[in-house]
């Protein structure tokens, strides 16, 4: 085994060249903020990435994360070490975006009457809501009885905001009849749980979530 020793200015130069990244994609984001008149924070950290993020998202409502990274177009379906590392970290409601940015017209949910997915229909209701939007809610359920009482805890939670809607009963394995569904309705958005409500909330990734991570081609907003 051939060992090679890096120079001695290697690491502070590393350092100094991630800064510089950094600091270029801010200046992008301010630049594109300042566009659209949105008001915005710039925050530069080093650390590692998962735990950083994990502690600022106590601030926010909201975090907001890349389906990819810088390299992208070379990667596969596999997600790398820091955005799965990331979303387990993150305690809030996670709006992950695919390279693609369309406008949003349709927005879909998936329930599955846990309190991930009540609480990621209730932010899909509310901005369907405030922008005149409709909203197509399924849930993956084998049981036809089980799934019509679940698409009527819907009806009725989603009755006062008189939105324009519709349900539908899947079967099949949940990821796939999921990415299928929203890729099948056109859904710009999507919005579900992170997790069932039988997982271990902070232990595992349900393998629905990481199916539709992978797969589904819009919007994702993830709920913990």
């Amino acid at each position: 085994c051939l060992g090679v020793t890096p120079p001695p200015d290697f690491q502070e130069t590393f350092l100094q060249s991630s800064q510089q990244i950094g600091q270029t994609v801010l200046e992008g984001v301010e630049a594109a903020c300042g566009e659209l008149s949105i008001p915005c924070t710039l925050l530069l950290k080093s650390g590692i990435v998962s735990d950083v993020i994990g502690k600022e998202a106590h601030s926010v409502d909201l975090v907001v994360m890349g389906q990819r990274g810088e390299h992208s177009e070379w990667g596969s379906r596999i997600f790398g070490s820091t955005f799965e590392a990331s979303i387990r970290e993150i305690n809030k409601p996670v709006f992950v975006v695919p390279r693609t940015r369309p406008s949003i017209r349709n927005i879909m949910a998936a329930y599955d009457g846990g309190h991930d997915s009540n609480s990621a229909l209730k932010i899909a209701a509310e901005a369907c809501s405030r922008e005149d939007l409709p909203i197509h809610v399924v849930t993956v359920e084998d049981d036809e009885e089980r799934g019509k009482e679940l698409l009527e805890e819907v009806e009725t939670f989603l009755a006062p905001y008189k939105l324009k809607n519709s349900f539908k009963r899947l079967g099949g394995l949940p990821g796939e009849a999921i990415v299928a569904e929203a890729r099948e309705w056109n859904a710009d958005v999507l919005a579900m749980g992170a997790y069932s409500h039988s997982r271990l909330h902070e232990l595992i990734m349900g393998s629905t979530t990481e199916h539709v991570l992978r797969y589904a081609e819009c919007p994702l907003l993830l709920y913990r």
